[in-house]
């Protein structure tokens, strides 16, 4: 078994209001003059290590993770899972 580092990151889904990302985009971006940005969207990021036969494997194990101790809703938010080799 080799380990792979897992990163899981989670959003709000697209359509749905992100409160933070509204306040960063109101509150700094466009009052520092960058005018350009037409949005900004807030997530949080998961870093997990776990050992797995594969990347594959690995991805499977921490999605299963994340469902069944509802690291996050599913109603709401949607989460990417990606893993690479551990370093």
């Amino acid at each position: 078994m080799a380990e792979y580092d897992v990163t899981v990151t989670i959003e709000n889904r697209e359509g749905l209001a992100d409160p933070e990302g509204e306040t960063i985009l109101r509150d700094l971006v466009l009052r520092s003059g960058r005018g350009g940005v037409r949005s900004v969207r807030t997530a949080r990021i998961l870093r997990i290590r776990v050992e797995a036969a594969d990347a594959r494997a690995a991805e499977a194990d921490v999605e299963r993770l994340c469902s069944e101790l509802r690291l996050y809703n599913p109603l709401v938010s949607r989460a990417s899972v990606r893993a690479e080799g551990a370093q």
